[in-house]
């Protein structure tokens, strides 16, 4: 367990005190040498011993001082000086030393202390009565007196510490209030600080905000003035947009009669393309039955090409008989003469069929190639065909795919038309709405301009609050100085 800061405090004193005692009598004891009413060797002896005194006092005051017995010790070494210092003093009424002993054992305000003081002071001049050779001169009353003395200096001294413990305990109460109450004071004082300079900040940000709104309505206001021209414009252009509108619905209708007749066009020419479709596929089947008449041409004329050559043979080999039998005729003589004439005629005749054979044989080749001409015109004819088929079909799709867009067209311009309607009657509103929005902007710029000057004075109360808050700070500043300074202490 800690001592108070009291009694250190007390020891402090009470060793700095009989020090200073110790040491002012000194010169004392040298005047009295010097009137030779002290002897030299005891002025040497005390000049010597005091020194000594004083180390050992200030020895126990170090080593004892911060515990819970420091204080017995410092009383008790204090009348063990005063038992040798006064030894020196050559005068029987010396004992009221001790009563001043006593009396400084009364810094403590300790009741123990006291007690013991007392009794060391008892103890002091009972030794004193036997060992000291001026006490020996007092007589049997003064001694009386002395210890009468000393015991109601003792018992008041008592008396004095109880109600002096009483009164530092009080006063320990009250100091532990008055510290709570600093604390807290304390503690109020940085709240209140911060509290006082947040406001304080958020009043400056506040006057920023008030200058910068009273700065933007001042803008507004403008704005509005501009606003409320550029709604009369705006109302202008809507009343010119409304003649407008009137001509794209008109042109608008044109168009939807368009879709219609365009349409209807689209129709007819899908109609007419599926029947070419139908055409074509009847022409590319009588280029089919053309084709396969014209291949039975070849295989005809091939087989009567075949038979012409068998013709030309047999009339080479008719035309060699002939001739054989002419050699064979004119050899037989006047009888071989009508053979002759009979194998002449069958050499001419087998020649002329030779001859016709070649003939047809030439045409036939002719004719087997005009056919061939023919086949490859027809094959490209009906490769044309299949390629318009395909063009027809591709154009079918395209003229579905145009009869659908037309029909989207017609749609949107359907619904372009009752848009377009509806624009007119929104615009026609927007109209007598601008106008009132007009009259409202220039109600709404009065009213700001009202707002703009109550702004302004806003912002100069708000400019003082800002300069109280800075005295605020400054008293609270003090305030926070004077509670330091009182916790320091």
């Amino acid at each position: 367990m800690e001592i108070s800061l009291y009694e250190k405090m007390s020891s402090k004193i009470l060793t700095y005190a009989l020090i200073g005692l110790l040491v002012s009598c000194i010169p004392i004891i040298l005047i009295l040498a010097l009137f030779k009413l002290v002897t030299w060797n005891d002025f040497f002896a005390l000049s010597l011993i005091t020194p000594i005194l004083i180390g050992v006092l200030y020895f126990i005051y170090k080593k004892t001082h911060s515990g819970l017995r420091g204080k017995y010790y410092i009383s008790a070494i204090s009348f063990f000086i005063a038992f040798v210092f006064l030894w020196f003093i050559p005068t029987k009424e010396i004992w009221g030393a001790l009563l001043l002993y006593m009396a400084l054992s009364l810094i403590y305000l300790e009741a123990k202390v006291i007690l013991l003081a007392t009794a060391y002071a008892i103890a002091v001049n009972t030794i004193y009565l036997f060992i000291h050779p001026y006490y020996q001169s007092l007589s049997l009353l003064d001694i009386i007196v002395t210890y009468i003395i000393i015991l109601m200096i003792g018992i008041v001294s008592y008396f004095i510490t109880l109600m002096g413990r009483k009164m530092l305990e009080d006063v320990e109460k009250n100091e532990a209030i008055v510290t709570d109450l600093l604390l807290e004071i304390s503690t109020s004082i940085e709240a209140i600080e911060r509290f006082g300079k947040n406001l304080y900040k958020n009043v400056e940000h506040t006057t920023d905000i008030s200058n910068e709104i009273s700065f933007g309505y001042s803008e507004i206001a403008k704005g509005v003035e501009m606003q409320a021209a550029g709604v009369q414009d705006i109302n202008e252009k809507v009343f010119g947009t409304n003649e407008f509108i009137l001509g794209v619905a008109e042109n608008a209708k044109v168009l939807k009669e368009l879709s219609i007749s365009t349409s209807d066009v689209t129709l007819q020419g899908n109609e007419k393309m599926h029947k070419l479709q139908e055409d074509l596929g009847i022409v590319s089947e009588i280029q089919a039955e053309s084709v396969n008449s014209i291949q039975l041409l070849e295989e005809k004329t091939g087989k009567i090409n075949e038979i012409l050559n068998a013709i030309h043979g047999i009339a080479q080999q008719t035309n060699l008989l002939a001739l054989n039998a002419s050699i064979e005729a004119a050899r037989a003589g006047e009888h071989g003469k009508s053979f002759a004439v009979v194998a002449s005629e069958i050499r001419k005749l087998a020649g002329s069929a030779g001859s016709s054979a070649k003939e047809i044989s030439l045409i036939t080749e002719d004719i087997q190639s005009q056919t061939h001409q023919v086949s490859l015109q027809i094959q490209k004819g009906n490769q044309a065909i299949d390629q318009s088929q395909k063009a027809a079909d591709s154009s079918k799709e395209f003229f579905h795919s145009i009869t659908d867009n037309m029909n989207d067209v017609l749609g949107k311009a359907t619904d372009i038309q009752s848009m377009l309607s509806k624009l007119e009657k929104n615009s026609t509103d927007i109209g007598h709405e601008l106008g009132n929005i007009s009259n409202i902007t220039e109600e709404s710029s009065a009213s700001i301009e009202q707002m703009s000057a109550s702004l302004s004075v806003q912002t100069q109360q708000i400019e003082a609050i800002s300069t109280s808050f800075k005295n605020l700070e400054q008293m609270i500043d003090t305030l926070q100085r004077l509670a330091n300074k009182n916790e320091n202490e």
